[in-house]
């Protein structure tokens, strides 16, 4: 595509001869063109140019995709706004396929801080039976281990967050020096909604992998939490 958009960009300069002589080519796939809509339309250019390439071909053009199983000369006009519309439509698409990875990698995450919750829990048995026995009641005890859970997904989601903003800001610095942007400025654009929704949702897995250990420990009693934590040491 690239080679052909430098091609066919070259035509408007240049003698075609010269320029298919140079490039080896035989027809122009892709012609970029201005027009005035206050004088024309796009149906009148897709009519001139199916005329023009009926013409040149000395076969019958028709415009948009010909039928299916037929290899007729064919034009499509593509505005300015369909070629954006396009290049947003496959952007969208091929971050919703990345997206995915960044969802199995925080349901793999989340299991981490189950298990690491879940060990701390065991081993702080002895603690939870000395706050039960001074007072704390089992409902203050899961609200304990659900608030650790909690700011253990608010730092995860907090250094993410930087970390992901600098190192895709970054990336986008260097691919202006090693990819054909080069010269191209990008802009710093955060989409806030879909960021919050994710720092969101991982306070939710994280207060869920920290819900089963509050239970558990809740539900235990003081003397068994004495006596199991008593056999740790």
């Amino acid at each position: 595509m690239r080679t052909r958009t430098h091609r066919a960009a070259a035509l408007i300069f240049a003698d075609y001869a010269t320029v298919a002589q140079d490039f080896q080519f035989q027809a122009a796939p892709y012609v970029w063109l201005n027009w005035d809509p206050a004088q024309t339309s796009r149906d009148a250019v897709e009519e001139a140019a199916r005329r023009l390439l009926e013409t040149t071909s000395g076969k019958p053009a028709v415009v948009g995709d010909p039928p299916a199983g037929d290899d007729l000369p064919h034009v499509q006009l593509h505005t300015i706004e369909n070629i954006r519309d396009i290049v947003n439509a496959h952007s969208r698409q091929w971050l919703w396929v990345l997206s995915r990875l960044p969802v199995v990698v925080l349901l793999i995450t989340s299991v981490g801080v189950f298990n690491t919750l879940l060990a701390s829990v065991h081993a702080r048995r002895w603690d939870f039976g000395i706050l039960r026995s001074v007072g704390y009641t089992r409902s203050m005890l899961v609200r304990l281990v659900v608030a650790e859970g909690v700011l253990i997904g608010v730092v995860a989601g907090g250094l993410s967050l930087v970390f992901g903003t600098l190192s895709g800001w970054c990336g986008a610095g260097i691919s202006r020096y090693i990819s054909f942007f080069g010269g191209m400025d990008t802009d710093l654009v955060v989409p806030w909604p879909e960021v919050l929704s994710s720092l969101a949702a991982v306070l939710v897995l994280a207060s869920l992998a920290a819900l089963w250990p509050a239970i558990s420990i809740g539900r235990t009693k003081p003397l068994d939490l004495l006596q199991q934590g008593r056999g740790g040491f």
